[in-house]
This record gives C-alpha cells, sequence and structure tokens, in this order.
C-alpha cells in the first residue's frame, strides 16, 4: 500500500476530503483495494443499517493471496505498475503453490 500511495502521489493524485485535498497514505490505498476487491459488509443492530468495508483481517491465507493477486493484476493492467514482491514473502510461496 505503501508503493501505491507513493506511485499516486508522483501522478498527483490527490484526495478530496471534508478538510480539502491531501496527498495519498498507504490506509488510503487499503481503503481502495478493500472497497474495489473485497466489498462492504452490511449489518443491522438495533434497527439500524451499518455498511462498511471488508477486513482483511477476516480472510484466511488463501483468500488473503487471493486478494493480493487481484491487487497485482490490477496495479499491471491499470496502472502499467508492478508491485514488489519479496520473494521469501507468504504470498509469492502460495503464488509458487499455484503454478505446480
Amino acid at each position: 500500500m505503501d508503493d501505491l500511495a507513493k506511485l499516486f502521489n508522483k501522478k498527483g493524485l490527490k484526495i478530496q476530503g471534508e478538510e480539502g485535498e491531501r496527498a495519498y497514505e498507504k490506509d488510503d490505498c487499503h481503503d481502495l483495494m478493500r472497497s474495489m476487491f473485497l466489498g462492504k459488509e452490511v449489518n443491522t443492530l438495533s434497527k439500524t443499517t451499518i455498511e462498511r468495508l471488508k477486513s482483511t483481517k477476516k480472510l484466511n491465507s488463501s483468500e488473503f493471496c487471493h486478494y493480493l493477486s487481484q491487487i497485482e493484476h490490477w496495479s499491471i493492467d491499470k496502472l502499467k505498475h508492478t508491485l514488489p514482491n519479496p520473494a521469501d514473502s507468504a504470498y509469492m510461496r502460495w503464488m509458487q503453490e499455484q503454478v505446480r
């Protein structure tokens, strides 16, 4: 998410908020990716409906790796940008297992 925030800022993209424009931060990118690839969950509490972005914390390892794969492909397709992937990461081990 840091890499995406740096890329968006380098391209001059801004967050439009209540307090005006500001630069992207990693949490903004995290929210954007969750919105694009995980969607929202809706809960009703005492007749009040609450919508919020789905949490990555609730994903199992396979689901989380699939989420990362979606982000990686989106970044290449839409931004023409390859995100860094440490060779020793759990995500890279998962990707190698998918090829087998």
